[in-house]
């Protein structure tokens, strides 16, 4: 693993055909903060590298639009490649990715960051036909993997590609982590399972692990339907450097410390124009999910309802996303976004308070635009 150098030097993306209105909605975990750049344990192998997205934080997505990551090179004077851009599913054993095949893989050009040194680029590839996904609400079943592909390099650390990471994100530290299925053993220890590390030997998976650090890699997907997302709010915790910034769309999210003071909100992003109406819907969880009548809903809406409500906010009217949307920064593709909360949670404790689960709905004249639904334990 190699410090970082030097950070957001080039901001740069490889685009293929574009879609209008929205070329999709994001969704990630990466808490805002930087703290490494990494290849993953044996960095010099060929490598995969891969965010895991579980189902139940995007229950009701069904097409992947494009992934940004941050990538850096360790000397931008030669080109990288060969890398693969990288979609897998749930594998065998479960709770653990597919290295079998991939739900979608794309080979990618050599890429030349310019300048000279160490350089990092914000790279966002648009697919030209979108990557439909499983589908399916529960997790693991419906879970899917984010990454790259990535060559062996014998003269790593002095040159090579690698990928961002921010480390050791905050989080309720008795929560339960998604299961995880690493192969074979030896790999190190998460309190989430979240962000893997898969080496190569002869160009065959030998090691699929967890990545050191319980680390969030810095690659996020946008989907077609509207993205909603939860995030933690504690301006006396996330304090940006190796806390994260506030507030924190990072691991926080998903397990927000109410023990310490985090209060919890929910951020959607949408395709819908700016002042649109849309609704918070919170409840339990509802999977495989209520079927909704496709008359009611505009094409990009979700098909599927993943809770039963018991709680609605809003409406509160859709605005414009900021230029540096959820920490991810550069420009985004989402037409407006909606937020709910911060909300101060009523426990002295934390991971021991059950879940619930969150949709949004937006109006679009007559119809209706549903957003993803994501998970939260408390």
């Amino acid at each position: 693993m190699t410090n970082l150098i030097r950070l957001g030097v080039v901001l740069s993306a490889l685009t293929l055909p574009t879609r209008a209105p929205s070329q999709g909605n994001l969704m990630y975990h990466y808490d805002g903060t930087t703290e490494f750049t990494s290849r993953g344990v044996g960095g010099t192998a060929q490598k995969m590298v891969l965010q895991r997205v579980p189902a139940d934080q995007l229950c009701g997505a069904t097409m992947l639009y494009s992934v940004t990551a941050v990538i850096q090179d360790q000397d931008a004077t030669t080109a990288e490649g060969p890398i693969t851009l990288e979609i897998r599913g749930d594998g065998v054993p479960p709770n653990s990715p597919n290295m079998a095949g991939a739900i979608c893989s794309l080979p990618l050009a050599p890429i030349p960051f310019g300048g000279t040194g160490v350089v990092a680029m914000k790279l966002t590839i648009t697919l030209a036909t979108p990557c439909v996904l499983p589908g399916i609400c529960s997790s693991p079943a419906g879970d899917i993997y984010l990454g790259f592909g990535l060559p062996a390099v014998p003269s790593w650390p002095t040159d090579g590609i690698s990928v961002h990471i921010s480390a050791n994100e905050l989080h309720c530290p008795s929560c339960v982590p998604y299961p995880a299925s690493p192969y074979p053993a030896g790999s190190p220890i998460h309190s989430t399972n979240l962000g893997w590390d898969v080496g190569f030997v002869g160009g065959a998976p030998s090691t699929v692990h967890l990545g050191t650090l319980n680390r969030a890699w810095n690659i996020g997907g946008r989907y077609r339907e509207d993205t909603m997302q939860p995030y933690a709010d504690n301006p006396l915790r996330f304090t940006g450097g190796a806390a994260g910034n506030n507030p924190n769309f990072g691991y926080a999210g998903i397990w927000p410390d109410a023990s310490v003071g985090d209060a919890l909100g929910f951020n959607v992003q949408s395709s819908l124009p700016v002042g649109s109406a849309y609704f918070l819907l919170l409840g339990f969880e509802l999977c495989p999910g209520l079927p909704l009548p496709p008359n009611l809903l505009t094409p990009d809406s979700s098909q599927i309802f993943c809770l039963m409500p018991f709680v609605v906010l809003g409406p509160v009217l859709t605005v414009a996303p900021p230029p540096c949307l959820r920490w991810f920064g550069g420009a985004e593709t989402s037409v407006s976004q909606a937020s709910f909360g911060p909300i101060t949670l009523p426990f002295v404790s934390c991971g021991n308070n059950g879940s619930i689960r969150a949709q949004g709905v937006g109006i679009a004249g007559s119809l209706l635009q549903v957003s993803t639904s994501c998970r939260v334990d408390l």
